[in-house]
């Protein structure tokens, strides 16, 4: 779970905002945390969509040597994310000033429709069910749309250069998945991954999966993940 972004995780001022090396430094915490409570020579499986696989690279850097096994990048964004199609897109709503202002907005439509706001969301987005409920209820807060927007605009930052030394130090562990229409991590990204890491296992998507996967294909993501898991 990244701090900040859900209501559900309490923080003693929610008006906070989380950076990017704090989500690092959690990350890193939760292993740590992890080989304390489990034994010696337990062996350990990152997974990271998008952002996500930025930070497992972040955390087997400094943890190289806490029993970390596999790393599966979904959609990765590891590298140049403002470059990409959506960074370009979208880079003026993480500037603070939007970030105010859709903040706000957030805040307003909670006072307009207390009770009606998943039907809101599922009439705005297509989301039905627990899906809806938590987007309402979880992430369309103030606080919340605030800290994905300034964690975002970090992104945009300092998500820039791969680090290909750890990559290739640690190719063995690594399996990479590409979508074949992803605008945060475009196909381009696939075919230089393979030009850069001929040995690694980087894949395209042959499902039709999005980047966002986990709204229509999180079954099927969760049994090709599986597929891997099984094949250690």
């Amino acid at each position: 779970m990244i701090p900040g972004h859900s209501a559900g995780i309490h923080v003693t001022d929610p008006s906070r905002l989380y950076s990017l090396e704090e989500q690092v430094e959690s990350k890193i915490a939760i292993l740590d945390r992890l080989r304390d409570v489990y034994p010696i020579g337990t062996r350990y499986i990152l997974a990271g969509h998008s952002m996500g696989g930025w930070l497992a690279l972040r955390v087997l850097k400094a943890r190289p040597n806490h029993g970390i096994e596999r790393v599966f990048e979904l959609f990765p964004t590891i590298h140049k994310i403002a470059d990409t199609p959506n960074g370009r897109k979208l880079k003026n709503l993480f500037r603070p000033v939007m970030r105010a202002i859709t903040g706000g907005a957030v805040s307003m439509l909670r006072a307009l429709f207390p009770n009606g706001l998943q039907t809101v969301v599922s009439l705005a987005t297509g989301q039905e069910g627990d899906m809806a409920r938590v987007t309402s209820q979880e992430l369309l807060h103030s606080s919340v749309v605030k800290n994905c927007l300034y964690l975002a605009s970090q992104e945009m930052e300092q998500i820039n250069v791969m680090d290909q030394e750890l990559i290739e130090e640690h190719a063995s562990k690594f399996v990479f998945y590409y979508g074949k229409t992803d605008e945060w991590s475009p196909i381009e990204n696939y075919h230089e991954m393979q030009t850069e890491f001929p040995k690694i296992r980087i894949h395209l998507c042959e499902q039709g999966m999005a980047h966002a996967f986990i709204l229509e294909h999180s079954v099927e993501m969760g049994l090709l993940v599986g597929d891997w898991i099984n094949d250690l």
